[in-house]
């Protein structure tokens, strides 16, 4: 499990023979990430109960799902918004699933219609603070195909300034400029794609 806060990483592993009994609280990895450059850090639970544990204690969990939307050229949908590239998402409602989530959060920010979800591709984990909690969001990512490239309308009021589709040969723009779990979600489909 790999959680980005900013520029930091905390990887979370399991190892049965971890015999750790103290871990750094929530706070405690902030202060430091705060105060220094980029840092990579490691914890290592013996179980996943003692993981999940240590996340429900530190942290309030909030689920997103979103989708990397192919065309019928297999071009990639971006959303621009607040000055970063990113792939259309967002907070599920109560009793939605994922893929409900993702379809009607796609169709909301891009106006896209006649979404196919075609499979899941993974799970981004990232941290932010909001009125001095710790969050951290689950998203849940899905390709899928949209038949309509154009007439789509960015949501505004969600401050998304505009829509692009990329193809493969001019990822290098969105990518150069978007958040490490989009690239993490990009280079798994990319990965994926080139094995089959």
């Amino acid at each position: 499990m790999t959680i980005h806060y900013l520029n930091h990483i905390l990887k979370i592993e399991i190892d049965r023979n971890c015999i750790h009994s103290s871990y750094p609280t929530g706070i405690e990895l902030l202060t430091q990430w705060k105060a220094e450059h980029p840092i990579h850090t490691k914890l290592i639970f013996p179980d996943l109960t003692s993981r999940d544990h240590w996340l429900h204690e530190n942290f309030i969990s909030i689920h997103a799902a979103g989708g990397l939307v192919l065309n019928n050229t297999n071009q990639m949908l971006f959303i621009f918004r607040r000055g970063k590239w990113d792939l259309p998402k967002g907070k599920m409602e109560p009793g939605e699933s994922p893929e409900e989530t993702a379809v009607r959060e796609i169709e909301e920010e891009t106006g896209a219609a006649g979404l196919s979800l075609i499979k899941p591709i993974t799970q981004t984990f990232h941290l932010y603070e909001e009125k001095n909690e710790l969050i951290l969001k689950t998203s849940h990512w899905f390709l899928m195909q949209c038949q309509q490239s154009e007439n789509l309308k960015p949501q505004i009021e969600e401050d998304i300034t505009e829509i692009q589709w990329f193809a493969a040969s001019d990822l290098h723009i969105p990518l150069s400029n978007t958040f490490a779990n989009i690239q993490q979600v990009i280079q798994g489909y990319l990965s994926d794609t080139a094995k089959s």
